[in-house]
């Protein structure tokens, strides 16, 4: 008997999928998609009943090991086989959702601490303002500022610069 091989039979379309298209654009692929249903209808196509699996299920893989082996002559999986196949995979998803849970965590410590990096370098700038009050320097600094948060709260001007800054205002 020949090596099984997977196909690519069907075209599957999810129907949350569709809900994320505009309106317009939702509108004008159901239309096609009855447009192909009545198509097919007229040649006679029998209608299908379908059960899909995507493959970051836990089943998705045994359910291919069941049809392989149907296909190839092999016995049908054993309750033991199967649910060995499901546990494996379900601990593949929990890894997963593990690590997914670390990297968040490991994101959200090094955004609190560039946050904590940007209000240093605020203050510094601030500091260096007063400490200096060298005007180019201090553009320099307030364009360099700008460019690393942009959300920065705007202070008055202190007044004590002539470029109307609003970094080193005393709120």
């Amino acid at each position: 008997m020949s090596e099984f091989q997977r196909e690519d039979r069907y075209i599957v379309i999810k129907r949350s999928d569709l809900d994320k298209m505009s309106p317009l654009d939702r509108d004008v692929a159901l239309s096609n998609l009855e447009h192909v249903a009545a198509l097919l209808f007229g040649w006679n196509a029998p209608e299908r009943k379908c059960l899909v699996i995507e493959s970051d299920w836990p089943e998705y893989e045994p359910a291919w090991q069941m049809i392989e082996r149907r296909m190839t002559g092999q016995p049908p999986v054993t309750a033991a086989e199967e649910l060995d196949a499901v546990l494996h995979w379900r601990g593949k998803h929990a890894q997963v959702i593990r690590e997914r849970a670390a990297l968040q965590s490991d994101l959200n410590e090094r955004d609190q601490r560039v946050d904590e990096l940007l209000e240093i370098a605020q203050t510094l700038t601030v500091q260096l303002h007063e400490a200096l009050g060298n005007t180019e320097y201090h553009e320099d600094c307030i364009r360099d500022l700008a460019a690393l948060n942009p959300t920065l709260k705007p202070h008055t001007c202190c007044g004590s610069c002539p470029a109307g800054c609003t970094i080193g205002a005393k709120p």
